[in-house]
């Protein structure tokens, strides 16, 4: 969480932001899932097959600073680079955010329950 605020993320989206890092890499800031598709690392598993350029997929028009594949590990960084596409794109670039956005709908105490009891599969 210290590291979502360090990084700027608003205290309104906080919590949705830790549901997704924890559907996504469990809050392992090493997490990497690497295979024909992606490339994905850190906290929110930034794609570099994606983000690599700056761009997303039909978004060229709204291009961001090049994913650096190494710094994606660093917690910070990440958490920091989420959030410039988050402010570009909402949540749609992470396909875990529709169950986090349920969850969410109930309030900070539904996100924090549903963190520890298990109920999204960690």
């Amino acid at each position: 969480m210290l590291v979502l605020i360090g990084a700027g993320w608003s205290a309104h989206d906080l919590d949705m932001a830790l549901c997704v890092v924890m559907e996504e890499s469990e809050g392992f800031a090493a997490a990497h899932l690497s295979n024909e598709q992606e490339d994905s690392r850190g906290l929110f598993q930034l794609n570099v097959r994606v983000w690599g350029d700056g761009e997303w997929p039909g978004a060229a028009n709204r291009p961001i600073p090049p994913l650096d594949a190494d710094a994606a590990f660093d917690p910070l960084y990440n958490a920091r680079y989420a959030l410039v596409v988050f402010e570009k794109w909402g949540w749609e670039p992470w396909s875990t955010s529709e169950a986090c956005a349920q969850v969410a709908r109930g309030g900070p105490a539904t996100v924090w329950t549903h963190l520890f009891d298990g109920q999204l599969g960690w």
